[in-house]
């Protein structure tokens, strides 16, 4: 399954670790706008003309399932939930015609500053 993550999860970064065993893609754009939640992560509302810049991996099963943890992703409590699952269509210079992927969509309000560069 394709998977775009944004923010923490990218490579650098400290929570890329969940990804171990994931295989790496491409680097991409998704249309979205990027929130700063409280100086610790980002979320991001996916749509609109914005764009945020991020990553796509091959995740398995087991992967999904821990970066649901990781995500506060709950299938059975979608509304209480920090993320939800989305599909984005996902552009790069290697997929110009955009690829299909799940990403995990911010879920608790837009009350942050937006990351105008899409970038963290």
């Amino acid at each position: 399954m394709l998977i775009f993550v944004y923010g923490t999860l990218k490579r650098g970064h400290d929570n890329h670790r969940w990804l171990t065993g994931a295989t790496f893609i491409d680097e991409g754009f998704a249309h979205g706008t990027m929130y700063d939640i409280d100086g610790a992560y980002p979320g991001v509302i996916f749509g609109g003309s914005d764009t945020v810049q991020g990553e796509v991996y091959d995740v398995d099963a087991v992967i999904l399932q821990s970066l649901d943890g990781l995500e506060g992703f709950d299938p059975m409590n979608l509304a209480g939930a920090l993320y939800v699952r989305r599909e984005v269509a996902v552009t790069s210079e290697v997929h110009p015609q955009g690829i299909s992927c799940i990403a995990y969509q911010w879920n608790c309000g837009i009350e942050y500053a937006a990351i105008e560069s899409g970038i963290w």
